[in-house]
C-alpha cells in the first residue's frame, strides 16, 4: 500500500508540474513568410489565461522566413491583459529566438516585469532601438607604398558583423505569472499582436 501512495504522489506531483505550462503555436504553427506577411495577431481563449494552481506560463511561439537572409527581423510586440476577478500579480515576459528547431532558445530580450495587473493593461516588447543589428569593427595598417617613401599613411578596413540575434527562424514570448502576492484570481491574455519591420 505504501508503494501504491508513493507512486500515486509521482504522478500527481509529475501531473501537476506539467500542467503548469502551456504552448500557443501562432499562424497554426506555419511558417509567416515576410515577403508578404508583416502582422500576426492572436485573440486569447479562456485556455489562455495565467493561473496561479494550473497554469503560470504560456509561450507563445512563432515560426518566421525572411526571404532577404541577410536582413535583420525586427519585431515589435503588444499584449493586451486584463484581470479574471479582481487586481492581480505581475508577469515576467521573456523574448527568445532560435535559428533551428535543433537548437536551444536564447534570450533576445531578457525577462522583465509589467506592472501589477488591476485593470486592462498594454505591454510592449520591441527589438527596435533596444538590439543593435550588429558591430562594426575598424582595424588599421600602415601603407608606404606612395612616392614619398618618408610618408606613411594610416588605411582602414571595417567590417561588420550582424547580430545573429536577429536572424531567427522561431520567435517566443515567454510569459510566466510571477509571486505569490495576487489577490485576484488570475491573468487574462486578451491579445497579442506582432510586426515585423
Amino acid at each position: 500500500m505504501k508503494k501504491l501512495l508513493i507512486l500515486l504522489s509521482l504522478i500527481l506531483v509529475t501531473a501537476v508540474t506539467f500542467a503548469q505550462e502551456r504552448t500557443v503555436y501562432l499562424n497554426n504553427d506555419k511558417q509567416l513568410d515576410l515577403s508578404s506577411v508583416k502582422m500576426v495577431a492572436y485573440n486569447g481563449l479562456t485556455a489562455d489565461r495565467l493561473i496561479p494552481t494550473t497554469r503560470d506560463t504560456i509561450d507563445f511561439v512563432l515560426r518566421v522566413v525572411n526571404p532577404d537572409a541577410g536582413a535583420p527581423m525586427h519585431f515589435y510586440a503588444n499584449f493586451t491583459f486584463d484581470t479574471i476577478a479582481g487586481a492581480d500579480t505581475t508577469i515576467a515576459i521573456t523574448v527568445q529566438g532560435k535559428k533551428f528547431y535543433s537548437e536551444t532558445y536564447t534570450d533576445i530580450i531578457a525577462s522583465a516585469l509589467t506592472s501589477a495587473v488591476g485593470a486592462e493593461l498594454q505591454v510592449s516588447k520591441t527589438s527596435l532601438g533596444t538590439i543593435t543589428e550588429g558591430t562594426y569593427v575598424t582595424a588599421s595598417a600602415t601603407d608606404t607604398f606612395n612616392a614619398d617613401s618618408t610618408t606613411t599613411v594610416a588605411a582602414r578596413s571595417t567590417t561588420f558583423t550582424a547580430n545573429t540575434t536577429l536572424h531567427y527562424g522561431y520567435l517566443k514570448f515567454r510569459l510566466i505569472l510571477q509571486g505569490n502576492d495576487s489577490v485576484g484570481t488570475g491573468i487574462k491574455i486578451k491579445r497579442l499582436e506582432i510586426q515585423f519591420f
